[in-house]
């Protein structure tokens, strides 16, 4: 990955185009799904997983700095705070689901194991020792994301 854009472009694309109800593969004759309301949460799971898993599973393995390229202006220093934004503001937008009682089925199993990815990706990132261990004093971003 190049950019921060192609790090999360494949999540935005999809959940962009997924959101218009039109058929992805653009032919012609391809008929107009009509949004219904049955398929909306299973929908928005998946968005969520498809931006979550790249922070999540590259800070479980400790290596979402290595993996996730930051981007700012020049002179603009992003690379101390820009993998604790992705993490704090993800886990931010996930919370709720994650606490959530009474899921069942596929649902249940996949929120299962984002708890236990963020787990281990909380540890990553409060570990002096990681090499994802993030920003959370230096600076005024570190008070925003955490």
């Amino acid at each position: 990955m190049k950019t921060r854009r192609d790090f999360f472009k494949s999540a935005a694309a999809i959940g962009v185009l997924g959101a218009t109800g039109l058929p992805l593969t653009g032919a012609a004759e391809d008929k107009i799904e009509i949004a219904t309301g049955e398929n909306d949460r299973l929908y928005w799971v998946s968005v969520m997983a498809k931006i979550a898993r790249p922070v999540l599973e590259n800070l479980a393995r400790r290596e979402l700095k290595k993996s996730m390229p930051v981007e700012s202006q020049p002179g603009a220093n992003r690379k101390s705070v820009s993998h604790l934004e992705a993490f704090g503001r993800l886990l931010c937008g996930m919370a709720p689901w994650l606490a959530a009682e009474n899921l069942n089925g596929e649902e249940l199993k996949s929120q299962q194991q984002f708890s236990k990815l963020a787990q281990i990706a909380l540890d990553a990132a409060t570990d002096p020792q990681s090499p994802d261990f993030m920003n959370f004093s230096e600076g005024g971003q570190p008070l925003v994301d955490a």
